[in-house]
């Protein structure tokens, strides 16, 4: 009986992450900009809350706040930075400090009277909360995908150490790392940055089972035994998402290795790759 082939698991690229920690903020700085407006509106001795209102009082710079405030925000969209509640409340914190400086120097160059202080005021006390409570949400949502983003490097070569190197360097990885794979019996055993290589292609399909494997990583500069490209193969008919290791590198680096790539890479990344995304597939 062929063996059932389990469906691929939707899962998000690094661009998508950032489409979405995005689209976040740009609904919670319009959001901000509502309440703002409402607000605003409850304390105007000359009309409320209507279409009326939004026409005649605010100026039309006034409805450029959130795309001010997701520009003071460009540099929160490192995915590293953005998983990581502590720098995320540093940055959001920042955000603010800069929006209330640079509003105060403007109000105070203009001629009275001239600009809002409660509209700005609560556009940026709500502009703060809402995408600070978006932020912790992705936060949350982030590291429960990163832990069930599960690993194996295939190659514990120069290629297998240099992602290695690169991952243990990550804040906060795309992935759950659980080791390394490797032909060489020498190396058995021995670890990389405290990742243990686990066994070889022979030990591949218990270890995907046993430590519950999603994706693996292809790092092997040199020829690949026939063993191992089986055993691969068979991974992938199970549905395991299978990456070379220039892929992964230039995901998390936003570069790539040039000196571990060989001299048909360039064809390949125009040829065979394919949109794998969560987005693309829905």
């Amino acid at each position: 009986m062929q063996e059932k082939v389990s469906s691929p698991r939707l899962r998000l690229q690094p661009s998508e992450h950032k489409f979405i920690l995005l689209l976040g903020d740009i609904a919670a700085a319009v959001l901000a900009l509502v309440i703002a407006l409402y607000l605003w509106s409850t304390g105007d001795m000359w009309m409320k809350f209507s279409m009326e209102f939004l026409r005649t009082r605010p100026d039309t710079w006034f409805y450029l706040l959130p795309v001010i405030w997701i520009a003071l925000m460009v540099d929160n969209y490192d995915l590293n930075k953005a998983g990581n509640l502590k720098t995320t409340l540093k940055s959001i914190g920042l955000a603010t400090l800069i929006a209330t400086f640079l509003y105060l120097i403007i109000y105070f160059a203009m001629p009275p009277r001239t600009l809002p202080r409660r509209g700005v005021a609560y556009f940026i006390v709500f502009v703060s909360i809402l995408t600070l409570i978006w932020r912790v949400i992705y936060v949350s949502i982030f590291s429960a995908a990163t832990k069930s983003r599960r690993l194996l490097v295939i190659g514990a070569g120069k290629a297998g150490n240099t992602l290695v190197n690169v991952i243990a360097d990550q804040a906060q990885p795309l992935f759950n790392l659980q080791g390394l794979i490797d032909d060489d019996p020498e190396k058995l055993g021995t670890q990389i940055r405290n990742y243990t290589i686990l066994g070889d292609h022979s030990t591949l399909q218990t270890l995907i089972k046993e430590l519950n494997i999603t994706d693996l990583i292809l790092a092997i500069s040199g020829q690949m035994n026939q063993g191992m490209f089986q055993n691969l193969l068979s991974a992938q008919e199970k549905g395991l998402q299978i990456s070379t290791m220039e892929e992964v590198y230039e995901e998390l680096l936003g570069r790539v290795p040039i000196d571990l790539l060989d001299s048909e890479w360039v064809v390949r990344s125009f040829v065979d790759r394919t949109p794998a995304g969560g987005i693309y597939r829905m």
